[in-house]
């Protein structure tokens, strides 16, 4: 009669549809990707700590910092960016009711997004830009110390 094993199953690879996504830059300068809609562009470059100051704007009560401490920094930043998405679409839903009730809403979603993050927006894009040149003096680095090799070599 065969032993039986308990051995875990072989590990189940999920790909990524990368067509779905746009490219983008994180806040230390590395590939991301985002869905590229509106939240996520103003968003943009933020690092978790500036995600987490425009949620604690948007829920005066949040206590995301400690809810999600054991995780990583990105998927911090990915958590609390995903509750704030959701923030705004329950913003404009609650605006087309008071519409459809003859009130008057509140500002749009985004445009109260706009308002909580735009303080840490120039900060974000200025970090953005010194990353990207960083990693474009490294590159042109890269490519003199390869020109000059390939200049002994043919010498």
């Amino acid at each position: 009669m065969p032993e039986e094993t308990n051995a875990p199953d072989p590990k189940v690879s999920i790909a990524v549809d990368k067509e779905k996504y746009v490219e983008q830059r994180s806040p230390a300068g590395t590939k991301s990707y985002s869905n590229g809609d509106t939240v996520s562009q103003v968003l943009q470059g933020m690092n978790s700590d500036e995600i987490n100051q425009i949620a604690d704007k948007l829920f005066p009560d949040n206590d995301f910092r400690e809810r999600y401490k054991e995780r990583n920094v990105g998927m911090q930043r990915m958590i609390v960016g995903n509750r704030i998405r959701g923030w705004v679409a329950k913003r404009d839903k609650e605006n087309e009711a008071l519409v459809a009730e003859d009130k008057k809403p509140k500002a749009s979603g985004i445009d109260a997004l706009d308002k909580a993050a735009s303080p840490l927006q120039k900060a974000a894009a200025q970090r953005s830009a010194a990353a990207q040149r960083e990693k474009d003096a490294k590159k042109q680095a890269a490519g003199v110390k390869r020109a000059e090799k390939e200049k002994e070599k043919a010498a």
